[in-house]
């Protein structure tokens, strides 16, 4: 069940709402580069995966319809699967 929102962030949240990117060497600002936040493409991952029950909530509506007009998403996506993929190596 999902109250509001789920508490799922991009790397751009965690950074802003805690202090665990200070040490961290991945670039927060991108998405699909070897340098890239896994989170950032995670989050996206999780948000397609959970896609038919989220969309229904309002205040997330909005947040698939800016990714809807992404011309990066097959790319986020991949970046996402990489990560998965080599989560011993993050």
């Amino acid at each position: 069940m999902v109250a509001s929102k789920p508490y799922a962030g991009s790397g751009n949240y965690i950074q802003k709402m805690s202090d665990y990117c200070s040490d961290c060497t991945y670039k927060v600002k991108e998405k699909i580069s070897n340098d890239a936040c896994p989170l950032n493409s995670l989050y996206w991952q999780f948000m397609e995966q959970h896609r038919q029950l989220l969309q229904k909530n309002p205040r997330i509506s909005m947040v698939f319809k800016g990714w809807d007009k992404r011309q990066d998403k097959e790319a986020v996506l991949k970046r996402a699967a990489w990560c998965v993929e080599h989560l011993e190596h993050l």
